[in-house]
């Protein structure tokens, strides 16, 4: 669990609101290794990702799936090899500057105080200028939570806090958005609803997404998608697919012991 002022509340008044800067390029992640105690996670894992690029991590429980995103993020730290965006070592930018350039959603969030929906919303924004209100009525409107704003964070179901967090992460501004199994806890009604908000945001090459996905359906709902990427993570590695063609589903059946049926 991630304490949300430690994600979001390092701000200044001055500093201006990330998407109005250089926005964001290009990562690479190069010779990644990292393991937990004895357990290898990663080893010698390379990785590249551009610019409006969709990006679906799967793998099995346990695999490393989330942690990767974390050490994109900084939140954890004990890896060797190295992560480069933008031409710059992760570890030269500071939490604002990262910002600058990412976005990240956890798997869960514990929350200090019960805020409303707008408070959080206001608070994720880096400035009270005319360009952080914009982009929290910009993102109010296209998660559709207008009536949700003045409701405490404390009150909402699990769906409705799932749109309201990724609300949040875009108001955040980071052109690349890291997103830890962003259809947790969402109905089926609501799953197409924010599948199709991503994708828009993708298609209008507004945002460059990451997501760890844990189920079939849910990774099955890209495999339309122009642009897409998908990393199997298998054996500590990152295996790299543009389509769900006949390798991919072969090394899906061996990985998870199960069949995949594509279209």
């Amino acid at each position: 669990m991630v304490k949300y002022k430690r994600l979001f509340l390092e701000r200044s008044p001055r500093f201006p609101h990330p998407l109005y800067g250089e926005g964001f390029k290009k990562i690479s992640i190069n010779n990644l290794s990292f393991s937990l105690g004895k357990k290898q996670i990663f080893s010698e894992t390379n990785v590249a990702i551009h610019k409006n690029d969709l990006c679906l991590i799967v793998g099995k429980n346990g695999i490393g799936k989330s942690t990767f995103l974390k050490i994109i993020n900084k939140q954890l730290n004990g890896y060797s090899g190295e992560i480069i965006i933008d031409g710059r070592n992760i570890n030269e930018y500071s939490v604002r500057e990262l910002a600058s350039k990412l976005a990240y959603l956890p798997q869960k969030l514990v929350f200090d105080t019960p805020y409303t929906v707008l408070e959080l919303l206001e608070m994720s924004a880096y400035s009270n200028q005319a360009e952080s209100k914009k982009i929290v009525t910009e993102s109010i409107s296209i998660f559709q939570i207008e009536y949700l704003q003045k409701k405490f964070i404390t009150q909402l179901s699990g769906g409705e806090l799932q749109r309201v967090l990724l609300a949040s992460t875009y108001v955040v501004g980071g052109e690349l958005m890291l997103l830890d199994e962003p259809f947790s806890f969402l109905d089926p009604g609501q799953r197409k609803k924010v599948f199709e908000k991503i994708l828009e945001l993708h298609e209008q090459k507004k945002r460059t997404f990451v997501m760890v996905v844990n189920s079939v359906e849910e990774m099955l709902m890209f495999e339309d998608v122009a642009g897409l990427s998908v990393y199997v993570i298998s054996d500590g590695k990152f295996k790299h697919f543009d389509s769900f063609d006949k390798k991919f589903e072969k090394l899906f059946g061996d990985v998870f012991e199960t069949g995949l049926k594509t279209k």
